[in-house]
């Protein structure tokens, strides 16, 4: 049997965060298996002769047995992954029903327990209900004299409540201790499969320092993880049959679009309360719960792009609610019928309500040039709120760019550069006039809001 405190940890885990990393190492998969055909068709073709013919052959081949055994490590390692990932969405499973039968023994215990001892009032119900099914000493047995008819009374129905909760907690702690077991043990088959790269420091330098554009590159990567200098179009441009999308796209696509947190969703009737009832309250309360049902992939596309989660988080806040997302369908519709003013890629689109125009920019298209697949792919991501917010965490990084504070770290940027940022994205070019100004200190007004959505449940 278990408590509710054996299983607290398992509470405390997101499941989504394994599925990035299980998603991530799979994307690092795809892009070898993209390289090594053109890799293995080198082999032979070149036609020269002289003294580095025989190291070039053996780097060659060198190269694509280093790659052979990172990618097979990478395929032991992301299944694995998945598979824990569903583990803990089991196990949570098995926790919020022992946490419903919990609640149960709690309402029923309630009157009997608040004539006990502070130690027994302030234990989680599986504890109370123990403590006073049974007389354990004298104290004891003062304490529940009194209260044994009642005691006696409930018994049936408080040992359903606590078997059923105890069992809850007890399958949740033995799928995540299984699943735990299998998966490190994988991890660590893996990692002994992938090539081993160390080199003492001496060794290190000499080859970092030796290959060319390897230093420029690594300074340009600290602040923009996009990076890719000339060089390295070994890695072809990922498309799907289709659409083309951009690399950047797709990443983001195969990344966050299989995801589904399910967080709260704006509706009509939420909209009938803000501009009719004026319900403010409500909205802050969705607010909270968007951000917090987001806030893995909140912090995780913050990090990827340079910018403080809280900042994203505030920008968030200012965005989502306020309109059902079927109204940005007909605001372009109602632009390319010529009904409306603006052109339809100034449409803003998904939660973190981002122009297409932006989004494209961000995602590396030339949105002059959009196809109609590419433009319906676009939309489709923004509204996705996995993708939207990985999409505003990357045009926030592109705005950043444009600032004097462009190579600052996160934690280094103050709040009234956040300010900045939120401003840009609201403004864009005109970012300085008052209407994007007054959405700046807006967003500096709710941002304590939004960073405490990040951590703490909405009451």
């Amino acid at each position: 049997m278990a408590f509710r405190r054996d299983v607290e940890y398992i509470d405390e885990t997101q499941p989504t965060m394994v599925d990035i990393s299980a998603e991530e190492l799979k994307r690092v998969g795809r892009l070898i298996d993209s390289v090594l055909p053109s890799l293995t068709d080198l082999y032979g073709k070149v036609e020269w002769e002289g003294a580095g013919r025989e190291t070039y052959d053996r780097r060659l081949r060198e190269c694509g047995s280093l790659l052979e055994m990172l990618r097979t490590g990478l395929a032991r390692a992301a299944p694995a992954l998945d598979d824990y990932s569903q583990a803990l969405v089991r196990a949570k499973k098995k926790i919020e029903e022992g946490d419903a039968a919990a609640e149960e023994l709690k309402k029923l215990i309630a009157p009997i327990v608040e004539t006990q001892s502070k130690w027994v009032r302030e234990a989680e119900p599986l504890a109370q209900w123990e403590d006073l099914r049974e007389i354990t000493g004298f104290t004891d047995w003062i304490n529940e004299q009194a209260e044994q008819d009642r005691i006696n009374e409930i018994r049936g129905a408080a040992e359903h409540h606590y078997t059923t909760a105890a069992h809850c907690y007890s399958d949740a702690k033995k799928i995540e201790e299984e699943a735990r077991t299998l998966c490190v043990s994988a991890l660590r088959e893996a990692f002994r499969l992938l090539p081993d790269f160390r080199a003492n420091s001496q060794e290190a330098e000499q080859i970092i320092g030796g290959t060319p554009g390897l230093l420029a590159e690594m300074e340009q990567a600290s602040h923009d993880p996009n990076a890719r200098l000339p060089g390295q179009g070994l890695i072809p441009t990922l498309r799907t049959e289709h659409t083309e999308l951009t690399d950047l796209h797709q990443d983001i696509v195969d990344r966050m679009g299989k995801l589904s947190l399910d967080g709260p969703t704006w509706g009509n009737t939420d909209t009938f309360n803000w501009y009719a009832l004026g319900n403010r309250e409500d909205e802050d309360k969705f607010k909270r719960k968007w951000i917090y049902a987001y806030r893995s992939v909140i912090e995780t596309a913050a990090r990827e792009y340079g910018i403080p989660a809280s900042v994203l988080a505030g920008v968030a806040y200012k965005e989502v609610g306020g309109k059902p997302m079927w109204m940005d369908g007909a605001v372009d519709t109602l632009r390319q019928w010529h009904l409306y003013s603006g052109e339809p890629n100034q449409t803003s689109y998904g939660p973190m309500s981002i122009q297409v125009k932006a989004a494209a920019e961000s995602l590396g298209y030339d949105p002059a040039k959009l196809t109609d697949r590419q433009r319906e792919q676009i939309i489709k991501s923004l509204e996705d709120p996995e993708q939207s917010i990985f999409i505003a965490a990357k045009h926030l990084a592109d705005l950043k760019q444009t600032t004097d504070f462009a190579y600052k770290e996160p934690h280094e940027m103050t709040a009234e550069e956040g300010e900045v940022l939120a401003a840009k994205y609201n403004g864009g070019p005109y970012w300085e006039g008052p209407d994007a100004q007054a959405y700046a200190k807006d967003y500096r007004k709710h941002l304590e809001a939004a960073t405490d959505a990040l951590q703490n449940p909405p009451e």
